[in-house]
């Protein structure tokens, strides 16, 4: 045992060598594993693109078999195969998120290309990166002579005649001849010339002006350009696509536009009202403003008023903010409507057209206030008073020609100073007076075309303020369920009328929430009041030493014939009801009628003398 050799004792040096050769020698084998396996993989998917292409048969354009979809580079520039095998040729393409555009011949468009008034610019890649609309396009002659026509299936839009670089749009459905406004006369959309497009159902229009006429513009038409919009023909509504857009294009039911150097797309926009449906009255720190259907202060015309509908609205300021609301012509059908002293009497409704003017509608002590709805003239007007001094009106509705008057309500006391139609309501609406004998208190009234009555309810909002007995609601806009008015406290008396405004704070209600005015029966034919035995004797009212009702800063704009003479005061100590007497302050609401019994004022005087 002492002469065994003893084993030599192992390095461990030699052991992490004999351990690295053999991880190097594992990772060279799944090196070659995994290389076999990409190429055995990459062998399968050539046959299967072989075995593809050899079922896929040829279309329009020669392509080499076995070309794939997809970017192709030749000496013309870029191609696009689609996956028919057929080159993208003469029109739009969306590749991977970006637009492209081929030529006649299927090469990528570079640089810049004018295409329908639109300039396009093109990314050194080859995708679309701007567009910018072109103000010298001039587009071919139709051989119309209609400016910047469009033409879809089944309408024609073009612009009409207006002053200056905004027109308004006309339109025409391709089946009738009748040429209608879009947006409706009151409220025209209007755009620039050659900025729409008519697309499926809708026309488009984008309204844009050089710099040089910029400055000419209003601030609502500065705020009209650039913005896209886009409307079907005779509905209510359209749609604001995008604002501040330089360029736009309608590919495949979808819009692309270019805002801030970037394209964009949409496939709609956000809806808003047109023409009179368009304006909204907010009531902010105790005013009313109006604004439009984009929710900016609305622009008046020169002399500070807009008109919607039947209604003149007084701006005092560019935020919009209401000062006071009065009666407009109507205009139907080339005739204009409006109200006028009779033979220096009462107030009667004129019809005028290119024949002249006529009077159309009188009564024996006048129309307090009128309308028109449904073809229809409907109007309030004094009937009768009573033993105890009380006065009763009554509503009447005739054709527009003044012919065929109906009773619509039973009598009721008081009169209805001023009144408005709105359509979407289907209801008249009206300022009431329950006591105008006696105090200028007024209310706002709801019609029924059928003559039924109603009062709103405005206790709950007639609080917080010292009144006296003359304070009245002044209406401004009937908007859905809400009633919105400027309540006003005056100072007057029954022989001057209003003469200053206390104060005045907006109020709103709900048209829904009213209580039901009961009406009497009207008169039997065959009896005559104290009323109508003066009336029928007649009398002519003349004021003495000018005209009472006139005031150098009266700067309200008038419903009246503007050339007819103003109405005079009657004498208050006549036993008769007077029409509305204009304020001596420009600012204030017209007084109502002046009742009658009253004391007449010296610079008032007038001779009351009967009709030989």
């Amino acid at each position: 045992m002492a002469n065994r050799k003893r084993r030599k004792k192992e390095s461990p040096v030699k052991a992490v060598f004999l351990a690295l050769i053999a991880v190097v020698i594992m990772v060279c084998a799944v090196s070659v594993v995994m290389s076999v396996y990409r190429k055995i993989s990459k062998d399968y998917e050539n046959l299967e693109q072989s075995i593809s292409s050899s079922e896929t048969t040829g279309e329009t354009i020669a392509i080499e078999n076995g070309v794939a979809t997809g970017w192709q580079l030749t000496d013309d520039g870029y191609r696009y195969v689609n996956e028919d095998e057929t080159y993208v040729t003469d029109t739009w393409k969306l590749i991977d998120g970006l637009l492209y555009h081929f030529d006649e011949n299927g090469i990528m468009s570079t640089g810049e290309l004018s295409q329908e008034g639109q300039k396009f610019t093109f990314s050194d890649k080859g995708y679309l990166k701007d567009i910018q609309a072109d103000l010298s396009w001039q587009p071919e002659s139709t051989g119309e002579n209609l400016d910047s026509l469009v033409k879809a299936n089944a309408f024609f839009c073009y612009l009409g005649e207006a002053d200056g670089p905004f027109k308004p749009i006309m339109y025409r459905k391709a089946t009738e001849t009748k040429v209608m406004t879009l947006g409706g006369e009151s409220a025209p959309e209007r755009t620039t010339r050659n900025s729409m497009r008519a697309y499926g159902d809708y026309v488009y229009y984008l309204p844009k002006v050089k710099s040089g006429q910029a400055a000419g513009l209003t601030d609502e038409e500065l705020r009209l350009c650039d913005s896209l919009f886009r409307m079907i023909p005779g509905s209510g509504e359209k749609e604001l696509i995008a604002e501040h857009v330089g360029g736009y294009l309608l590919l495949d039911n979808v819009i692309y536009y270019s805002q801030g150097g970037t394209v964009k797309s949409a496939s709609s926009g956000t809806k808003i009202a047109v023409g009179e449906k368009q304006y909204r009255v907010i009531v902010k720190d105790g005013s009313c403003f109006m604004v439009d259907g984009m929710n900016q202060p609305v622009q008046p015309d020169s002399t500070g008023v807009l008109e919607i509908g039947d209604r003149l609205y007084r701006i005092e300021n560019d935020q919009g903010k209401i000062k006071y609301v009065k009666r407009a012509q109507e205009q139907i059908g080339g005739a204009s409507y409006y109200t006028d002293t009779v033979s220096g009497q009462y107030q009667g409704i004129f019809r005028k057209d290119s024949g002249g003017a006529s009077v159309i509608v009188q009564e024996p002590y006048g129309v307090q206030s009128y309308c028109i709805a449904g073809q229809k003239i409907y109007y309030s007007a004094y009937v009768e008073k009573d033993g105890s001094g009380i006065w009763y009106s009554q509503l009447f509705k005739t054709g527009l020609d003044g012919s065929g008057k109906e009773e619509v309500s039973g009598r009721f006391p008081g009169m209805i100073g001023t009144m408005y139609y709105y359509e979407n309501a289907g209801e008249i609406y009206g300022e009431y007076h329950p006591e105008i004998w006696n105090r200028a208190y007024g209310r706002i009234v709801s019609i029924g075309l059928d003559g039924t009555i109603y009062t709103i309810n405005d206790e709950a909002v007639r609080t917080g303020e010292s009144v006296s007995d003359n304070d009245m609601l002044e209406l401004v806009m009937v908007d859905g369920d809400t009633v919105t008015c400027l309540w006003h406290d005056v100072v007057w008396n029954r022989s001057t009328g209003i003469t200053s405004t206390l104060w005045d704070k907006a109020v709103q209600m709900k048209k829904s929430d009213r209580t039901l005015l009961e009406t009497g029966q009207s008169l039997p034919p065959e009896e005559e009041t104290e009323a109508q035995t003066e009336a029928q004797d007649g009398v002519v009212i003349r004021p003495i030493g000018g005209d009472p009702t006139a005031a150098p800063d009266v700067d309200k704009p008038t419903a009246a014939n503007p050339d007819a003479a103003p109405n005079p005061v009657v004498d208050p100590n006549a036993d008769k009801p007077t029409m509305p007497v204009v304020s001596p302050d420009a600012d204030k609401p017209t007084a109502p009628a002046v009742p009658p019994s009253t004391t007449a004022a010296a610079q008032d005087e007038v001779i009351i003398k009967p009709v030989n």
